[in-house]
């Protein structure tokens, strides 16, 4: 597998978030930049999480400093995060995880095993704020 192109790895992505009704918004990064293997599932995690957010479809953007951390958050009508996410950031991960708590669960097993920190940044208007992956 090794290294991919992030233009590469969010092209994997094609109509897949929210259904095909969310699209990946990535501004003004680099798609040549190239990612490093562990980070790669840990990214589209995180993307499929962004669009589970959406309800009706809108934009998971991302944003950040490649070599630090890359921030993923939803931006669409009625956007928020599951509560499961909220809960296993929290360290309660769901035991019979169904549903929207398998990407939750798949998410923080493959940051932890690639040393990726999970965070979210909650707003001060309460809007779904960005879900950090912090690179140690």
């Amino acid at each position: 597998q090794g290294e991919s192109s992030l233009g590469t790895v969010l092209g994997l992505l094609d109509g897949q978030l929210a259904g095909g009704r969310a699209e990946a918004e990535t501004g003004a990064l680099d798609l040549s930049l190239g990612l490093a293997e562990e980070i790669i599932p840990v990214l589209l995690a995180g993307m499929v999480l962004g669009g589970e957010a959406l309800p009706r479809g809108g934009q998971v953007r991302l944003a950040g400093d490649p070599g630090r951390e890359f921030a993923i958050w939803p931006q669409g009508q009625r956007a928020a995060w599951p509560a499961s996410l909220l809960r296993a950031l929290a360290g309660e991960l769901p035991v019979d995880a169904m549903g929207r708590e398998v990407m939750v669960l798949w998410l923080c097993h493959v940051a932890a095993a690639a040393g990726v920190r999970l965070s979210i940044a909650v707003p001060p208007d309460g809007s779904a704020g960005p879900l950090m992956l912090s690179f140690a």
